[in-house]
Protein backbone atom coordinates (compact mmCIF):
# COMPACT_ATOMS: atom_id res chain seq x y z
CA UNK A 1 0.00 0.00 0.00
CA UNK A 2 1.26 3.46 -0.84
CA UNK A 3 2.10 5.66 2.11
CA UNK A 4 -0.32 8.50 2.64
CA UNK A 5 1.06 11.94 2.04
CA UNK A 6 -0.28 14.58 4.35
CA UNK A 7 -1.50 17.87 2.96
CA UNK A 8 0.75 20.88 2.58
CA UNK A 9 0.94 23.10 5.62
CA UNK A 10 -0.93 26.42 5.24
CA UNK A 11 2.40 28.26 5.02
CA UNK A 12 3.73 25.92 2.33
CA UNK A 13 0.44 26.14 0.44
CA UNK A 14 0.59 29.97 0.44
CA UNK A 15 4.25 29.88 -0.57
CA UNK A 16 3.67 27.56 -3.50
CA UNK A 17 0.57 29.49 -4.60
CA UNK A 18 2.43 32.82 -4.49
CA UNK A 19 5.41 31.42 -6.37
CA UNK A 20 3.24 29.79 -9.02
CA UNK A 21 1.18 32.97 -9.54
CA UNK A 22 4.36 35.07 -9.83
CA UNK A 23 5.80 32.58 -12.29
CA UNK A 24 2.61 32.62 -14.38
CA UNK A 25 2.43 36.43 -14.48
CA UNK A 26 6.08 36.68 -15.50
CA UNK A 27 5.96 34.12 -18.32
CA UNK A 28 2.49 35.21 -19.49
CA UNK A 29 3.72 38.79 -19.83
CA UNK A 30 6.84 37.77 -21.71
CA UNK A 31 4.93 35.51 -24.12
CA UNK A 32 2.01 37.82 -24.82
CA UNK A 33 4.11 39.94 -27.17
CA UNK A 34 5.37 37.07 -29.33
CA UNK A 35 2.56 37.27 -31.94
CA UNK A 36 2.93 41.06 -32.07
CA UNK A 37 6.63 41.05 -32.97
CA UNK A 38 6.32 40.57 -36.77
CA UNK A 39 3.78 43.41 -36.97
CA UNK A 40 6.03 45.58 -34.81
CA UNK A 41 9.00 44.95 -37.12
CA UNK A 42 6.95 46.09 -40.12
CA UNK A 43 5.35 49.03 -38.27
CA UNK A 44 8.74 50.39 -37.21
CA UNK A 45 9.94 50.36 -40.82
CA UNK A 46 12.68 47.78 -40.35
CA UNK A 47 11.37 45.98 -43.45
CA UNK A 48 9.16 47.23 -46.25
CA UNK A 49 7.87 43.83 -47.32
CA UNK A 50 5.52 42.44 -44.64
CA UNK A 51 6.60 38.91 -45.61
CA UNK A 52 10.20 39.49 -44.44
CA UNK A 53 10.26 40.41 -40.73
CA UNK A 54 11.90 37.12 -39.69
CA UNK A 55 15.48 38.29 -39.12
CA UNK A 56 14.47 41.30 -37.06
CA UNK A 57 11.84 39.31 -35.15
CA UNK A 58 14.64 36.87 -34.32
CA UNK A 59 16.90 39.67 -33.03
CA UNK A 60 14.11 40.98 -30.85
CA UNK A 61 13.06 37.60 -29.50
CA UNK A 62 16.58 36.33 -28.82
CA UNK A 63 17.80 39.53 -27.14
CA UNK A 64 15.88 38.69 -23.97
CA UNK A 65 17.36 35.21 -23.84
CA UNK A 66 20.87 36.59 -24.32
CA UNK A 67 20.32 38.88 -21.34
CA UNK A 68 19.02 35.96 -19.29
CA UNK A 69 21.99 33.79 -20.30
CA UNK A 70 24.51 36.44 -19.28
CA UNK A 71 22.93 37.32 -15.92
CA UNK A 72 21.28 34.20 -14.49
CA UNK A 73 24.35 33.08 -12.55
CA UNK A 74 24.74 36.52 -10.99
CA UNK A 75 21.07 36.55 -9.94
CA UNK A 76 21.48 33.13 -8.36
CA UNK A 77 24.48 34.29 -6.33
CA UNK A 78 22.76 37.56 -5.41
CA UNK A 79 19.70 35.67 -4.19
CA UNK A 80 21.94 33.53 -1.97
CA UNK A 81 23.17 36.62 -0.15
CA UNK A 82 20.10 38.91 -0.29
CA UNK A 83 17.24 36.42 -0.28
CA UNK A 84 14.79 34.98 -2.79
CA UNK A 85 11.95 37.42 -2.27
CA UNK A 86 13.83 40.59 -3.34
CA UNK A 87 15.00 38.87 -6.53
CA UNK A 88 11.46 37.74 -7.30
CA UNK A 89 10.16 41.27 -6.72
CA UNK A 90 12.88 42.85 -8.88
CA UNK A 91 12.25 40.31 -11.65
CA UNK A 92 8.52 40.96 -11.73
CA UNK A 93 8.98 44.74 -11.55
CA UNK A 94 11.55 44.71 -14.37
CA UNK A 95 9.23 42.64 -16.55
CA UNK A 96 6.37 45.08 -15.89
CA UNK A 97 8.44 48.22 -16.58
CA UNK A 98 10.14 46.92 -19.73
CA UNK A 99 6.82 45.60 -21.07
CA UNK A 100 5.20 48.98 -20.47
CA UNK A 101 8.04 50.77 -22.25
CA UNK A 102 7.82 48.24 -25.09
CA UNK A 103 4.22 49.31 -25.60
CA UNK A 104 5.09 53.01 -25.62
CA UNK A 105 7.91 53.11 -28.15
CA UNK A 106 8.21 52.61 -31.89
CA UNK A 107 12.02 52.49 -31.99
CA UNK A 108 12.99 48.95 -32.93
CA UNK A 109 16.52 48.98 -31.50
CA UNK A 110 15.33 50.50 -28.23
CA UNK A 111 12.87 47.64 -27.93
CA UNK A 112 15.67 45.13 -28.59
CA UNK A 113 17.57 46.82 -25.76
CA UNK A 114 14.47 46.66 -23.51
CA UNK A 115 14.05 42.95 -24.16
CA UNK A 116 17.74 42.41 -23.35
CA UNK A 117 17.30 44.32 -20.07
CA UNK A 118 14.12 42.39 -19.32
CA UNK A 119 15.95 39.10 -19.82
CA UNK A 120 18.95 40.27 -17.80
CA UNK A 121 16.70 41.31 -14.90
CA UNK A 122 14.38 38.31 -15.04
CA UNK A 123 15.30 35.39 -12.85
CA UNK A 124 11.73 34.63 -11.79
CA UNK A 125 11.55 31.04 -13.01
CA UNK A 126 14.91 30.18 -11.46
CA UNK A 127 13.94 31.74 -8.13
CA UNK A 128 10.60 29.97 -8.08
CA UNK A 129 12.32 26.61 -8.57
CA UNK A 130 14.88 27.40 -5.84
CA UNK A 131 12.12 28.65 -3.54
CA UNK A 132 10.14 25.43 -3.97
CA UNK A 133 13.23 23.24 -3.61
CA UNK A 134 14.28 24.94 -0.38
CA UNK A 135 10.97 25.85 1.20
CA UNK A 136 8.74 22.84 0.66
CA UNK A 137 8.92 19.65 2.67
CA UNK A 138 10.53 16.78 0.74
CA UNK A 139 7.34 14.73 0.57
CA UNK A 140 5.56 17.62 -1.22
CA UNK A 141 8.44 18.91 -3.31
CA UNK A 142 7.78 16.88 -6.47
CA UNK A 143 4.15 18.01 -6.59
CA UNK A 144 5.11 21.63 -6.01
CA UNK A 145 7.84 21.43 -8.68
CA UNK A 146 5.34 19.99 -11.14
CA UNK A 147 3.14 23.04 -10.56
CA UNK A 148 5.99 25.36 -11.53
CA UNK A 149 6.48 23.49 -14.80
CA UNK A 150 2.75 23.29 -15.48
CA UNK A 151 2.42 27.00 -14.82
CA UNK A 152 5.12 27.67 -17.40
CA UNK A 153 3.24 25.59 -19.96
CA UNK A 154 -0.11 27.24 -19.24
CA UNK A 155 1.43 30.71 -19.52
CA UNK A 156 3.17 29.83 -22.79
CA UNK A 157 -0.20 28.70 -24.18
CA UNK A 158 -2.35 31.55 -22.85
CA UNK A 159 0.10 34.44 -23.38
CA UNK A 160 0.56 34.08 -27.14
CA UNK A 161 -3.13 33.25 -27.56
CA UNK A 162 -4.11 36.58 -26.00
CA UNK A 163 -1.32 38.38 -27.86
CA UNK A 164 -2.59 36.94 -31.13
CA UNK A 165 -6.12 38.15 -30.44
CA UNK A 166 -4.83 41.62 -29.57
CA UNK A 167 -2.15 41.85 -32.31
CA UNK A 168 -4.36 43.67 -34.78
CA UNK A 169 -7.60 44.67 -33.06
CA UNK A 170 -10.25 45.93 -35.46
Amino acid sequence: AAAEVEALSPYAQRSVTSAVIGNFVDIFGLCTILPIIPFFVVDTGMVTDPRLPGDYAGYLTSSGQIGRLLCSMAWGKWSDTHGRKPVLQISLAATAVTSLLFGLTLNFWFVVFLRFVCGAMDFCFGIVKIYVAEGIEEEHRARAMSWTGATWGIAVICGPALGGVLARPA
